[in-house]
This record gives C-alpha cells, sequence and structure tokens, in this order.
C-alpha cells in the first residue's frame, strides 16, 4: 500500500467531531446527478473526500442536492442508503448499517498492531465495535487501543482490504495482532499490459496475472520454473536440471516461445532475474497482445520490477539454503544382473563365445562391480541464495535497490560443477515539478558458470555405455582408466575433474539502464508525454581448456600400467556481443467526462536497433597444462570464426480505449510495423486489435443479484505477426555469399577457404502473420466466495515460412529460399476458479486452472499424394501437427507355437527371425505383411494439449502454509535407442529391462528378450514404447512463521519469518525410467530434473 496515502488517510483519521465542522457552510445544487458525481463535486467544494468500501455505496444512484450546510448535503446524497457516517477530519467515512451507542457492561481493554501480509503497518485502519461508533484507528506504526464490551465484537477494516471481526470473549491477555488480506476485487487492482497499465474491472483482453510475491519464496534456480501451473494458458515444463542450462521451456497456448519485455524493455534471458525483484507477472493472450505487433504472435509476457514507495525507509533480507536432488535418477543394473543379462543375449543372439566364464561369474560375484553413476554422482547438492533491499521515499523521490546472489553447486562428486549469478537493480523516482518527472533504472546480471570441460551429454554417455565390469579406478589412483565408450575416453571418475579433464568457464554479463521522461501538459487535462530511452548490452565470454591426459590399462599379474592413448590439450576461447536500444516517444490522453464517458488515447513511436558481433579461435598441440593462453598452441593448428548481423525497426502504436460508465469498454489497436528484414516493398506490416467488454453486474436489473460481485463479458480479435522465425535467413531478400567449402588451388595442392552462394532469394518474402479472435467471461459471487474466468480462442496463421523442397524435384539445381506459403490454426480453452474466505485469524485461498489447446494445419506445401494410404501417413495438410504414428503392437510372442500360428509376416522371411519374447504387431490394412501402410496413429507429441495447475493457500495467527500441485495430460514420450535397446552401443541395460521375457525364468516378463544388437522387429517405433507422459507434481510447498510483533519490539526488526519449503517432493506418473517432462526421443543422455529441499528467513527493518 502506498505509504503517501497511508499518511494522508492517518492525517485525515483523527476523529475530530466538533460540530462546526457538520455546520460548514456550502452551497450545492444538483439535480437528477448520480451519487458518485455528487460526491466529486462536493469534494471539489469543501475539501472532503468520500471514504467507503466498494459494494456499500450504490454510487450509480440518481439524487438530487440543495443544502447550504455540509452535514445537510452528505445526508441528501446517502439518503435511501442504509449507512452511516462521521466525519474524520476532511474524510467522510461511510460504514454500512445505521450507528448504535456503546453496549453497557463488563469493559476490556485490548491493543495490538494492524499490519499487510508483508509485514508493514497500516496507518487509519478502522478499529471498532461492530454494531457502534466506539472507535479509533491505527497511528503511524499501526497500533491501537480501544475499551470495549466483553460480549461484543471487535471489527478491524480498511480500504482495500478484507475486514476481519474478532470475539472480544476470545482476545486473550488483551492482545490482538491483525494482519489484514488484500481484497483484489475492492481495490480493483491494476495490471500491466501493453505500453501500460489498466484495472482489472476495464479490461477487456485475455491477460493472466500474478503477483511475484507468490513466486519469490520458491528456491528455484531460475525464474520461469516458478511459473508452472500458476497462470492459465501459459505452458511451462523442465527438460533438464542441469545447473546453467535448466531454463524452463515456456509457450503461451501452445504457440511457441512468446515475446518477453521487462519494463518495456525485450530481454534475451529473463529466467535468470532476482524472483525478489519482481513485483508482477502478466500474459498477453489475445488481441491484447497485437500492440506488440510483429513480434507479438505467439503472445507477450510483461515483467514489472519493484519501484520505490513514499515512507520511511524498509531494508528486506532474504536467506534460503536448499538441497537439490534428481528426480528418478536413471538405475542400471548391477554387476551380477548385468552379466545374467549379457549371457542371455549371448544366447538369444547365437553368439555364446561371448558369455562371461563360471570364473569370471565367480569374480565378480566376489569383488563386486562398479555402480558408475554413484562414482560420478552424490546424492545431494547445495544451492545458496541471498537478497537485500532497500525501499522508500518521499513526496519526491522514490527508491528500490536491490541485490542478490546465488550460489548452485552441481550433483557431480568431483563438486566441480558451479554455478554463480550476482543480480544489481537500482530503480529510481523523481518528482522534479508538479507536471514534470523522471526515472532512471539501471539492472545488471551476471552469470558464472564454471564446470569440467566434459559435457554433460558426454559424462551421461559414459555413464550409459561404460560396463560395471570395467573399473572406475587402477590401484594407483594416478592412472586413469578408459572408458567403455567407444574405447577412448578416461573413466568418469577422472573424467569429470576439471584438475585432470579440464574446465569451461562462461562469464555471461546483462546490463540494462533506461531513463523514463514524463510530463504532463497543463493546457490540457488528462495529457502527457513521455519519453522512454534505454540501451541493453549482453556479453558472453566462454573459455574451455581441454587438458591433455592419458588412459592405461593396467595387468594385475605384472603390476604394469600400460598408456592406451594420449590425448593433446586444446583450447578455444569465443566472445559475442550484443547491443540493442529502443526508445520509445509517446503522448497519453486520459480524462473522464460527466462522470460516465472515460476516454484515453496513446501514440507511440518506437525505434530498436540491434547489433550482434561474435569472434571464436581454436588451437590444440599445447606443450603443457600451464599455460592456458592461445598464443601457446600450435599455430598450425588454430582456427578462427566469427561474424556480426543488425537488423532495425521502427514501429508506430496507436492505442483507444472508451468506457460507458464502466460498464460497456471497448479498445481499438493499430501498430505499423516495419522491419529491414524484408524488401521495400514488403517491410510494413499492420496489426489492428479490436476488443470489447460489457459489465453485466453493473447494469441495474442485475442488481437484484446480491451476492454477485462481478459479471464480465469479453471479446476481441486481433492481428500480430512474426518475422523472428527461426526458418528464415535473415536478409532472404538479398542475394549474396557466405564463407564455406575448401578449394584446391596450385602446384603445392594449397587447400584455401572459399565462398558459396546463399541461394535463391525472395524479394517477396514478408512477415508471418496470426490473427487470434477471444471470447471470454470473468465472474465473482459472495465476494470471491466464488471466483473464475473462461475463455475460448481461435487463431488463425498464415504466410508462415517455408520452402519448396518437399514438392519440387530433388533435380532443381539451386538453394530454394524461404517463401511465405504454408498456415495452420490452434484452438483451445482456458478455465480459471477459485475460493477464499476470511475467518478471524484464519484465511485459505484454493483455486485451479486448466488449459487445452490443439493446432492443426491448414496448409503444408508437399508432394500430392495419390495413394490413400500414403495421404492418411505422410500428407500434413488438414492434419493434426501433434499425431504420432507407429505400429499397433499386441503385446510379446510367448511360445514359438504363436509365431508359427501368427498370419502376419514381420520380418519379410515368414517370421523366420522371430523368436519368443519378441514383439507382435497388429496388420492395420490385412494384408498380412507388416509395412509402413501399418503405421497409424498411436499417441500425441511431447508438448501437453493438456495443462492445470492447483493453487492452495493458508494462513493463521503467525503461520503460513502454501502448495503448489501442477500436471500436464494428453502427452505422450517414446523410448529411444538406450531406453529400449538393452546393449546398444554395447550400453548397460536399466532395470526396466529385468522384467525382460525369458521362456523358463520370466515367461511373463513385459520387456522383450535380450539380445545384443535389438532386432529390428523389436525397434520399430510402436505403442510398445511410447508412454503416457501424464503426470501431477507436487510443485512446491512452502510452510512458515512470522513472529508476533511483541517479541520483535525491542529487536529494531518489523517482521522476521522462518520457513521450510520443497520443490518437486512428489510425482505420480506412469513412465518408467525418466521423468515425464524429458523430451520424447531422449536417450536419457540428460541431467535429471532436481527435487529441492529449502529453509530460510526474510527479515525487514
Amino acid at each position: 500500500m502506498n505509504y503517501r496515502k497511508k499518511a494522508m488517510l492517518m492525517a485525515g483519521a483523527l476523529l475530530c467531531l466538533n460540530l462546526s465542522i457538520y455546520s460548514q457552510s456550502i452551497s450545492l445544487k444538483m439535480s437528477n446527478v448520480s451519487v458518485k458525481k455528487a460526491m466529486t463535486e462536493l469534494q471539489t467544494k469543501s475539501g472532503y473526500s468520500f471514504v467507503y468500501i466498494a459494494g456499500d455505496v450504490d454510487t450509480d444512484r440518481t439524487v438530487s442536492i440543495n443544502a447550504s450546510q455540509l452535514k445537510d448535503a452528505v445526508a441528501q446524497i446517502l439518503k435511501g442508503q442504509n449507512v452511516s457516517y462521521e466525519i474524520q477530519g476532511k474524510n467522510i467515512v461511510i460504514k454500512k448499517g445505521s450507528q448504535q451507542q456503546v453496549t453497557s457492561g463488563k469493559r476490556k481493554k485490548v491493543t495490538g498492531t494492524v499490519k499487510d501480509a508483508n509485514g508493514e503497518p497500516i496507518i487509519g485502519a478502522t478499529v471498532v465495535e461492530k454494531g457502534t461508533t466506539n472507535g479509533t484507528v491505527t497511528d503511524f506504526d499501526g497500533n491501537y487501543a480501544l475499551e470495549l464490551s466483553e460480549s461484543g465484537t471487535l471489527a478491524v477494516s480498511y480500504i482495500g482490504y478484507k475486514s476481519q471481526e474478532y470475539s472480544v470473549a476470545k482476545i486473550k491477555q488483551g492482545q490482538l495482532s491483525v494482519v489484514l488480506k488484500e481484497d483484489t476485487e475492492v481495490m480493483d487492482e491494476v495490471v500491466v499490459v501493453g505500453y501500460g497499465v489498466q484495472r482489472k474491472s476495464s479490461i477487456t483482453g485475455s491477460v493472466a496475472a500474478i503477483k511475484g510475491d507468490d513466486i519469490s519464496g520458491t528456491a528455484a534456480s531460475n525464474v520461469g520454473t516458478t511459473l508452472a501451473g500458476r497462470l492459465p494458458g501459459l505452458i511451462a515444463y523442465s527438460r533438464s536440471g542441469e545447473p546453467g542450462a535448466d531454463n524452463a521451456t515456456l509457450n503461451i497456448r501452445g504457440f511457441g516461445s512468446p515475446l518477453v519485455i521487462v519494463d518495456g524493455v525485450e530481454v534475451r534471458d529473463f529466467q535468470k532475474m532476482d524472483p525478489n525483484d519482481i513485483e508482477s507477472f502478466s500474459v498477453l493472450k489475445d488481441a491484447s497482445a497485437s500492440i506488440y505487433g510483429s513480434r507479438a504472435g505467439n503472445g507477450v509476457i510483461l515483467i514489472k520490477t519493484k519501484r520505490g514507495v513514499s515512507g520511511k525507509p524498509e531494508l528486506t533480507f532474504n536467506s534460503t539454503f536448499s538441497w537439490q536432488s534428481a528426480i528418478d535418477p536413471i538405475e542400471f543394473v548391477d554387476v551380477n544382473d548385468f552379466i545374467m543379462l549379457w549371457n542371455e543375449a549371448a544366447d538369444n543372439s547365437g553368439q555364446p563365445e561371448r558369455k562371461y566364464t563360471p570364473d569370471q561369474i565367480e569374480k565378480y560375484k566376489r569383488e563386486g562391480g562398479t555402480d558408475w553413476y554413484d562414482v560420478t554422482f552424490r546424492k545431494r547438492a547445495p544451492m545458496q541464495q541471498y537478497n537485500i533491499s532497500l525501499r522508500g521515499g518521499t513526496e519526491k523521490v522514490k527508491y528500490y535497490v536491490a541485490a542478490g546472489y546465488m550460489h548452485q553447486t552441481g550433483l557431480l562428486r568431483s563438486n566441480d560443477q558451479q554455478i554463480r549469478r550476482y543480480n544489481l537493480r537500482s530503480n529510481l523516482d523523481i518528482q522534479l515539478l508538479d507536471n514534470l518527472s523522471i526515472s532512471v533504472d539501471i539492472s545488471g546480471t551476471w552469470n558464472n558458470t564454471d564446470v569440467p570441460a566434459l559435457s554433460m551429454w558426454d559424462t551421461y554417455a559414459n555413464i550409459f555405455i561404460a560396463r560395471p565390469t570395467d573399473p572406475a579406478y587402477w590401484p594407483n589412483p594416478n592412472y586413469a582408466p578408459k572408458s567403455t565408450y567407444h574405447g577412448e575416453w578416461a573413466s568418469t571418475a577422472f573424467s569429470t575433474r576439471k584438475d585432470f579433464r579440464g574446465y569451461r568457464r562462461n562469464d555471461d554479463y546483462s546490463i540494462l539502464p533506461s531513463v523514463t521522461i514524463n510530463y504532463d501538459f497543463k493546457f490540457l487535462k488528462g495529457l502527457s508525454a513521455k519519453a522512454f530511452l534505454n540501451y541493453r548490452i549482453d556479453n558472453v565470454y566462454e573459455k574451455q581448456f581441454d587438458k591433455s591426459f592419458a588412459i592405461y590399462d593396467y595387468n594385475y599379474d605384472t603390476g604394469e600400467y600400460t598408456k592406451q592413448r594420449e590425448y593433446p590439450a586444446a583450447l578455444r576461447e569465443q566472445y559475442w556481443n550484443v547491443k540493442k536500444s529502443t526508445p520509445q516517444f509517446s503522448l497519453n490522453y486520459h480524462n473522464v467526462f460527466n462522470d460516465i464517458h472515460d476516454f484515453s488515447a496513446l501514440a507511440l513511436l518506437e525505434l530498436s536497433t540491434y547489433y550482434d558481433n561474435n569472434f571464436k579461435a581454436n588451437r590444440k598441440g599445447f606443450l603443457s597444462n600451464e599455460v592456458e593462453q592461445l598464443p601457446a598452441g600450435d599455430p598450425t593448428s588454430q582456427q578462427n570464426d566469427g561474424g556480426a548481423y543488425e537488423e532495425g525497426r521502427a514501429a508506430w502504436i496507436t492505442r483507444l480505449n472508451y468506457a460507458y460508465k464502466q460498464k460497456y469498454m471497448a479498445e481499438f489497436v493499430m501498430r505499423i510495423d516495419g522491419s529491414s528484414k524484408f524488401a521495400t516493398g514488403e517491410r510494413w506490416g499492420y496489426f489492428p486489435g479490436v476488443l470489447v467488454g460489457w459489465r453485466l453486474s453493473e447494469e441495474n436489473f442485475m442488481k437484484k443479484f446480491s451476492n454477485l460481485d462481478n459479471l464480465k463479458l469479453r471479446a476481441s480479435w486481433g492481428m500480430a505477426g512474426n518475422d523472428n522465425n527461426s526458418e528464415i535467413n535473415k536478409y532472404q531478400f538479398m542475394t549474396g555469399y557466405s564463407k564455406g567449402g575448401n578449394y584446391v588451388l596450385g602446384n603445392n595442392q594449397q587447400v584455401l577457404d572459399g565462398l558459396r552462394t546463399r541461394g535463391l532469394s525472395n524479394p517477396d518474402i514478408t512477415w508471418e502473420k496470426t490473427a487470434t479472435t477471444n471470447i471470454g467471461v470473468d465472474f465473482s459471487l459472495w465476494r470471491r466466495g466464488l471466483y473464475g474466468e473462461f475463455d475460448v480462442f481461435y487463431r488463425k496463421v498464415w504466410d508462415v515460412f517455408g520452402s519448396k523442397a518437399s514438392s519440387l524435384p530433388t533435380t532443381f539445381g539451386a538453394t530454394l529460399p524461404q517463401m511465405n506459403i504454408n498456415s495452420y490454426n490452434d484452438r483451445g480453452f482456458e478455465l480459471m476458479l477459485g475460493h477464499s474466505q476470511t475467518k478471524g485469524d484464519f484465511f485459505y485461498l484454493i483455486e485451479g486452472n486448466v488449459s487445452w489447446t490443439r493446432s492443426k494445419w491448414d496448409h503444408f506445401d508437399e508432394p500430392v499424394y495419390v495413394d490413400d494410404n500414403e495421404r492418411y501417413r505422410l500428407q500434413k495438410s488438414g492434419q493434426w501437427k501433434n499425431r504420432w504414428f507407429g505400429y499397433k503392437s499386441a503385446g510379446l510372442f510367448r511360445t514359438q507355437e504363436e509365431i508359427d500360428n501368427w498370419p502376419v509376416d514381420q520380418d519379410g522371411q515368414g517370421n523366420k527371425t522371430l523368436a519368443p519374447g519378441d514383439i507382435r504387431y497388429l496388420d492395420i490394412n490385412g494384408d498380412n505383411v507388416l509395412s509402413d501402410k501399418d503405421r497409424v496413429v498411436i499417441g500425441r507429441s511431447d508438448v501437453p494439449e493438456l495443462v492445470f495447475g492447483l493453487r492452495a493457500d493458508f494462513s493463521w495467527k503467525g503461520f503460513d502454509l502454501n502448495m503448489l500441485w501442477q500436471g500436464a495430460g494428453l502427452v505422450n514420450t517414446m523410448y529411444a535407442m538406450d531406453l529400449r535397446r538393452p546393449f546398444f552401443d554395447t550400453a548397460t541395460p536399466h532395470v526396466g529391462f529385468l522384467d525382460r521375457f525369458h521362456p523358463t525364468e520370466n515367461p511373463d516378463g513385459e520387456w522383450p528378450r535380450m539380445t545384443f544388437d535389438q532386432s529390428a522387429n523389436n525397434d520399430y517405433e510402436s505403442d510398445f514404447w511410447l508412454q503416457n507422459a501424464s503426470y501431477l507434481r507436487l510443485k512446491n510447498i512452502e510452510l512458515g512463521y512470522t513472529l508476533p510483533d511483541r517479541w520483535l519490539t525491542k529487536t529494531g526488526l518489523s517482521s522476521l519469518r522462518f520457513f521450510v519449503s520443497g520443490m518437486n517432493l512428489l510425482t505420480i506418473d506412469n513412465v518408467d525410467t525418466i521423468d515425464p517432462e524429458v523430451a520424447s526421443g531422449d536417450r536419457g543422455w540428460r541431467y535429471p530434473v532436481q527435487k529441492t529441499m529449502s529453509f530460510g528467513f526474510n527479515l525487514k527493518f
């Protein structure tokens, strides 16, 4: 709550109840005007403001006023309304119901404080004995004292917060501290939209919003992960938990990667922000995004950071310590099971000579084998997060300054996986004149990644392919054994150490300064001008030094070590620099005419320049590991590369908003975008949007439904574009050349680099376009006892980039250009329902959301398929985009008799190569031959169609508990390579293969028989390997306790809270071996998603 407003309310609530005020002379004559207009006129003439809770006063009622004294004017304005009032200072405080006198009987004095959910004192809160005029208001520190009847009820209220009531008899020792919860319906909260803000009640688009406080307590290494399940229409899933590479994949309604704007500026990676700095998130999903034009085709995420407020400085410090561990890491068979399965595979593959002998089996049973996952990784790793901020200001200057630090350590046993992140932010607002203000912001992020040179992909490759019969160490730990991975690399016990294998260090800097100047014109009320200047600088420097090392074999009989191979040192350095500026200049107008016509307009010019420069260099042949600089390498091995790119944009933006009595609302948006990526004639794109809304709850015929707080219908249509599709090569309209290709010239056969054509140009290429239609409804009943939103949408996308490569002969002879030739559509719905209630000290909120979306090709450039079966399997036009084709299976063959009697020829040889334990497939087309013609739709893609979330918040006295469940449905994942081939590339089988078919040992096994080289029959993509990847996950749970104020009185603290939390603690799914969020077709060579246990504290001074 704004500190300045609190102070003003405090000054106006000193209970100056004297008759001279009531008899103040005024002259007010008005006929047939609304109560709201009469209140405004009285305020203008007398200087007194009305203070009341929305819903207690019917401001649309028509009244006539003829008064010469203040008390008479107030009485006539409120005539016929079941309210009472009293004048407190310069405020006319209106209360529901009539006044009664103080009750008699035994009295009790009650003292305490009133604060908001953030622990900030609420100044001027009303504390009264219910049904009487006995009351007081809180002071500058939120304190109050009141004597009242023991049989009475203490009521605490403040505008914008939910009122609370307490039985006086149950108040122990006369002490009562109250925490008021914000009533967002009463506050009519402000939501960030494109290039401005709007009241939630007046929004006509599909906009989902949450506050930064909802995610700041989640102990996650990136912001994106915390958004999963919180916002309807936003799909967030985690493919990896690798430190430094664990960003969540985000898309809106399944459209693709959205545009992300932070405080008006497009950013490269918002997920590395400090969540404690974030004030709010808004997600624009329909025509509300049209104002961003060419960049808004996939929707927009708007982030607003915290700013200063008027009042005494508030120093906040947050500290969190966490332990992270892997969610269901892949479990491999031990050495005994490995040998058992290996020997089975040798028998089934007709290679008995490869079997382990009884002596070898006995040896490994006696000595044990190597658990390569355990050798490489530990069970858990720490993560620390700290944030400190200072917030405050005066009426002239307001400030918010913050610093954050995160240190995350990976699961490698070497402890060589270190990620550090530093965040700095300063937001300063200065009121230079009554009509001139300036804001100066600067933010910076530094991400430092310090990890072993061996990538995590290759580390997992080593783990999968290394056998448990191989040693991790030789008797002398200075000698590294070879890895079974192609017999080339060192054991992961060595290769994951920086002192042995080398390192990769990445420094990623991002600095964003900006200046905003606002000027209010005095000659026309409501007209203002704004200039917004910003400059974003991104620098990435990466250095990878692969140390020279050797791998050895060891003879246990002689004790001798033999060098198998030696690797030379190599160094790679690369640098990437981006500079972007997006200045904006705008005129804004807002005014309300006759108290019923609310009109606003925006005209804005936006310019954008973008520069990208990169360089990299490599050398090998270093004589020593001690000198890690390029000149120390062999100059004959040097390789250099680099590039530069620039682009420019310009945009003219117009927005008009109109509301009649806040019942009927309309918005028109037009953005004209120009991009240097296209030829002059195709450079400009036009992106209009129309949005309308109708608040039925404000209609007179709806007033009889007294429990209805809000009912609003919304409809919108808007266009947006896309010129940043990865399918399009930049400046495709131009011909040119690029470096590439080698040429041998001269008698000395010198090899020289050459140039090659970029292919054919396309001067007609232009914007990819989208048009989205959305219809929605917002409602609230019983003062948010039940509230929700429902949206249905349809999006058409055309002029989609593609090439004619599929429909033209391969003998065409030239590289074809990108063209605007494809189109598709998306459709879906979103539903959010919630319930909240406060009973005394107990508050709870339950809120759930579910979203469904699916996409279909309208036209895709492809050959004309004549055969009906080919058309069904291969044609994309007119088909859902996420169909998964494969064979239908019918379990496993259990006996040779079943194979002999099976009419379908599965191997083209009359099933001669099949054996019991192989997969049986259905013959779909009935020709008794298994072929591509039998492939049908067996599932959906690995991007979920259905996503959902369930949030529950509870608080009682100083305790608070919140949890978030998140999940997905109508989604599949496919086992690939190592996950379905037991000894693929000599890989060690995972424990799932223990349930393989064996005619005597396990005749009911669910997995195919063991073979060295998985037979083609068992490796077909089919529903046998396709998994239902639907899941429900406890995304976050947190329990906190805020110490009572009386414990902190002498400490100088205003608030101290301790908490414990967990993230990803429980997952309910049917996928074996891998996490359901992992991308389909993945071999399992991926750092697993993490679960986290945390504890910490938040304190305020």
